[in-house]
């Protein structure tokens, strides 16, 4: 007889309600880190996070793809991922080379553009993690999206504003480089001819014979001469760069102004045997422009030319007209140009044999002051060479004036070129004439005096404003030449106090300011001030006495009444 386990029923109750127990704590502990994985998904804002099939359709979508990237779960769901691509991503392949790396790797990362449902596109960084089965199966993928575009647009500006100091300071170092080699150049140019000025004033302090002192002589004023010439350049270039270049424009035919800049450069190419050529047409067009301008750009040409010619060699100058423009163009034989240099030819303070090697003098202002008064005539000027050796060609070309008549070939309406001034005959006489000299400097006082006294002026000096005006009560000048920079008072106190007195007591004088001051400025308030003529030191004898005679020469009623429409004669050059 078989017997019966009367306990089996309630132990088999237990044990399905202690299953049922564990199951639960299991349920609540699968539902509890669901919710804590959603939790952390939803809070992951920053991160468009989503799962794809084996094929790269999208199974879930994140809250913040949807934000990110526009569309809804609705919408993504069962959608190719490879639609969320940019046009040439897709073309490249890379939705499935994302996929295939991750699979052979277990991860990809990356960065590329995404679309989002609008068709605006956004930088993103990607993290692509495959997911597989127990047994290695491959379910899927999950994908995770940042939005980097602000981190790229500050990375892009960053890299810019480096790049953009990166320039800079090649820019300053350059500009510190070229301002090194120019006060370099600068004290050697200057040097130069003042080395031999002093050596031949040492060597007439000695005595010596009459050709000796002819040939000293000469050679000290030709070396003052291109001192002055490189401190007018670099006033000018000063000029230039603060924008006060002002043009005096009239009607000019560019014919005689080239005729007179080669017929000026002659002397120094026959010194080295240099055949410099002029061939200028007939009729010309007129131009509109600054004749003293104009033949100080045709200068530097020529110097250009001269300079950079061997002895023996030739020099071509032609004008022409064509049919937009008046050409001018100075072809030489000489020394030519590099090609990597022909772009910085016009540049200022630029020169292709710089350093101590050069075989050529100059400061590199000359070009730059040509392509700048070109420029301002509206014309065009560009440099052509084969290279090294094989000669230079400079064209210039300037447009035609609108012209109805006839034009003039006169362009000389301005103050006489120093040189052909000292060329053109005996020096002025001022017998009679009793000149007031003020100025501080002795040896400037002395030396005017002296040129004066040896055309038959009569002369008296004073030392500063104070002595001046004693001076100029006692004596009664015919003219008063007062130096502008003086201690305690200068020239300008000078002139306003003597324009404040009556005319018997000598308020009324014709009077020139003697200056080294020599900007558009400086001429304004010399006139300003009551001068009627502004003449810059070092001022040649031919000058100064012409000056002075044309001042004694007219009664200060008319010369006054000049003045108040007319600005002061620049008489400087």
């Amino acid at each position: 007889m078989q017997s019966i386990d009367t306990n089996r029923g309630p132990q088999k109750a237990a044990c399905v309600s202690e299953a049922g127990h564990h199951l639960g704590r299991i349920t609540a502990a699968l539902q509890h880190r669901n919710a804590e994985r959603q939790a952390l998904m939803d809070g992951a804002r920053d991160y468009a996070i989503f799962t794809l099939s084996p094929q790269g359709r999208i199974q879930s979508w994140h809250p913040a793809a949807a934000l990110m990237k526009g569309y809804s779960a609705e919408e993504a769901i069962g959608m190719p991922f490879e639609e969320l691509f940019t046009d040439a991503d897709r073309a490249a392949g890379r939705p499935a080379q994302q996929l295939a790396v991750a699979a052979a790797t277990g991860e990809y990362t990356g960065e590329d553009s995404h679309v989002r449902k609008d068709g605006s596109t956004f930088d993103a960084a990607v993290v692509v993690t495959p997911l597989r089965g127990p047994q290695g199966e491959l379910w899927g993928y999950l994908k995770l999206t940042r939005d980097i575009s602000v981190r790229k647009r500050l990375e892009g500006e960053r890299e810019g504003l480096l790049r953009e100091a990166l320039a800079a300071r090649n820019v300053a170092e350059r500009a510190n480089q070229v301002k090194a080699e120019f006060l370099s150049t600068l004290s050697h140019e200057l040097r130069t001819p003042l080395s031999a000025i002093l050596g031949w004033a040492q060597v007439l302090e000695l005595g010596t014979d009459a050709l000796t002192v002819s040939h000293g002589l000469a050679a000290i004023t030709r070396n003052a001469r291109a001192q002055v010439d490189m401190i007018e350049d670099l006033l000018e270039m000063n000029r230039v760069e603060q924008g006060q270049v002002r043009l005096d424009l009239n009607r000019i035919d560019l014919g005689p102004v080239v005729a007179a800049a080669v017929e000026a450069a002659q002397a120094r190419a026959a010194a080295r045997s240099i055949v410099l050529r002029a061939a200028i047409e007939p009729d010309l067009a007129a131009i509109q422009g600054d004749g003293v301008r104009l033949k100080q750009m045709v200068g530097h040409l020529l110097n250009n030319a001269l300079k950079f010619t061997p002895a023996d060699g030739q020099i071509h100058v032609t004008v022409s007209q064509t049919t937009a423009a008046v050409q001018l163009k100075v072809t030489d034989d000489g020394q030519g140009m590099a090609a990597d240099f022909l772009p910085h030819l016009f540049d200022r303070f630029r020169q292709q044999d710089a350093g101590t090697t050069r075989r050529h003098g100059g400061l590199g202002i000359g070009l730059a002051l040509v392509r700048h008064v070109v420029h301002l005539h509206g014309g065009s000027v560009h440099a052509e060479s084969a290279g090294p050796g094989l000669g230079s060609t400079f064209a210039v070309r300037l447009p035609p004036m609108v012209t109805d008549g006839s034009v003039s070939t006169s362009f000389m309406s301005h103050v006489p070129d120093e040189e052909a001034s000292e060329q053109a005959g005996l020096p002025e006489r001022l017998d009679g004439v009793k000149v007031l000299v003020v100025d501080d400097d002795d040896d400037a006082r002395d030396i005017t005096a002296r040129v004066l006294r040896g055309a038959g002026a009569e002369v008296v000096t004073a030392c500063n404003v104070e002595r001046g005006l004693a001076l100029l009560h006692s004596e009664r000048p015919a003219v008063l030449l007062s130096d502008i920079a003086m201690p305690v008072a200068d020239g300008f106190d000078l002139m306003r106090q003597v324009r404040a007195l009556p005319a018997a007591e000598g308020g009324r004088v014709p009077a020139a300011a003697v200056t080294a001051f020599t900007g558009p400025e400086d001429r304004a308030r010399t006139w300003a001030a009551g001068f009627q003529m502004h003449l810059t030191k070092p001022l040649s004898p031919t000058v100064l006495l012409g000056a002075v005679k044309q001042l004694a020469r007219h009664p200060m009623r008319a010369t006054m009444a000049a003045t108040l429409a007319t600005p002061a004669i620049d008489a400087a050059r």
